[in-house]
């Protein structure tokens, strides 16, 4: 038995999956994975990547996708998101801040949109040969987005760059913790916690749907405000299910139960507390969500169901990955990662 219990988490939303659909979209995603060199040789990896089960999440917190290559696309964005934070967790064992910065930089290079002046132009990545990791992952990167431009309108497509742009940069806030070894604040954890965060998963929503929240209504306070919220409940529950998987890492681990641990309280304290978190942000959510609900858009209203749709699918898919079991885990080879410097 895990000497990590989950405690039970407050959720009303109800939210199923067509097991044939989540099937198929894994399969795509592992298939995608395979093609861009993103698996490993080693059989540890494979079995991790492909019961990570992203075809299973889009299927959960995408419910209204216009088809299955809608699907597909959805569960390769998700995909290819953590294979972003793969990239910024894996090189972090060698404790090396340039190599971490660099991957950084590539990331967000390779994110906005290109740029020329004066005819020059600026879109400049750094993919050193002998880092074929990131290599694959700015492939992820720059697939996924270009043929999300071909469903998204500008607008769409730009909130998508914006909210994955905001993510690396938070990665790159973290990096300076780890750099001076220094702990976070609770309060700084979970400001944190709000740009390295989960909007960037449903900022394509309405796209993947095939239609549209006008954008005076979804960049409008009340609105953004509900999506942070999304947010934050989707990332305690980040913060709950691999912190076991997380406490084994070879560098220090940010999530909340860790801090609140170091912080004094026991483990188990710790885990109800952020329970506790949990339960009372998705209430203030549902109390937020019926005040924007009252004057909404018919698209908008069924972005919020997108919302619920991605609060409850991230729950159920979090109990069933093997990203967040231990026993799937692949060991980090910290001089396989040093290499790559």
């Amino acid at each position: 038995m895990s000497r990590w219990p989950i405690p039970e988490l407050y959720c009303p939303f109800d939210q199923t999956a067509d097991p044939e659909l989540a099937d198929g979209a894994d399969v795509s995603v592992r298939d995608w994975y395979r093609n861009l060199g993103l698996f490993q040789a080693e059989q540890s990896d494979l079995r991790w990547h492909e019961q990570s089960k992203f075809g299973l999440l889009a299927t959960l917190s995408y419910p209204d996708v216009v088809n299955f290559d809608y699907l597909v696309l959805g569960s390769q964005y998700l995909a290819m998101q953590n294979a972003m934070d793969d990239l910024f967790d894996d090189c972090q064992a060698s404790h090396d801040v340039a190599l971490v910065s660099g991957r950084l930089h590539s990331l967000i290079s390779t994110l906005h949109e290109p740029l020329t002046v004066a005819g020059i132009d600026l879109e400049v990545t750094r993919e050193p040969a002998c880092d074929p990791t990131l290599v694959a992952v700015l492939a992820a990167v720059r697939d996924v987005m270009e043929r999300l431009g071909l469903i998204a309108s500008p607008a769409q497509l730009g909130r998508a760059r914006r909210e994955l742009i905001v993510l690396v940069s938070a990665w790159a806030e973290e990096l300076a913790w780890r750099s001076q070894q220094r702990e976070p604040t609770l309060r700084e954890y979970l400001a944190h916690r709000q740009r390295n965060g989960l909007t960037a998963s449903v900022a394509i929503a309405d796209a993947l749907g095939g239609y549209e929240v006008p954008p005076d209504e979804i960049e409008s306070f009340p609105v953004r405000e509900l999506i942070v919220m999304s947010s934050n409940i989707a990332m305690l529950i980040n913060d709950l299910y691999p912190a076991e998987v997380e406490s084994k890492a070879p560098t220090a681990n940010y999530n909340l139960p860790s801090l609140l641990a170091r912080q004094g309280r026991t483990l188990e304290n710790a885990l109800v507390e952020v329970g506790r978190i949990h339960d009372a942000e998705l209430r203030k959510y549902l109390k937020a969500e019926r005040e924007v609900a009252s004057s909404a858009s018919p698209e908008l209203r069924r972005y919020l169901q997108s919302l619920r749709g991605w609060i409850r699918g991230n729950l159920d898919w979090s109990r069933r990955t093997a990203r967040y079991k231990v026993e799937y885990r692949p060991a980090v080879d910290r001089n396989k990662v040093s290499s790559a410097i």
